[in-house]
């Protein structure tokens, strides 16, 4: 998954689970290789990770990341956390 393709998916689960539209999204760090994305989506910071070919994406509430708004996966049965 490219840099942008990980910002649309945030925006189309963004604009799902918060039934508004978005307008700002944007992926700042990737890495390929160890399957790890971030950025920001409506002034909200977002990271997803994959484990076991399973994606998990987390939206906080708080740019530095500490208070988790919102997962989208299933944490339960994945081996790391983002």
């Amino acid at each position: 998954m490219t840099d942008d393709d990980a910002a649309q998916l945030v925006g189309v689960a963004f604009e799902d689970q918060f039934k508004t539209t978005v307008d700002l999204q944007a992926c700042e760090n990737f890495d390929q290789e160890v399957q790890e994305w971030s950025g920001m989506v409506e002034g909200f910071r977002w990271e997803i990770c994959v484990d076991s070919d399973k994606f998990l994406l987390d939206i906080y509430a708080d740019y530095e990341g500490s208070k988790r708004l919102i997962t989208i996966g299933d944490h339960g049965s994945m081996k790391k956390q983002c």
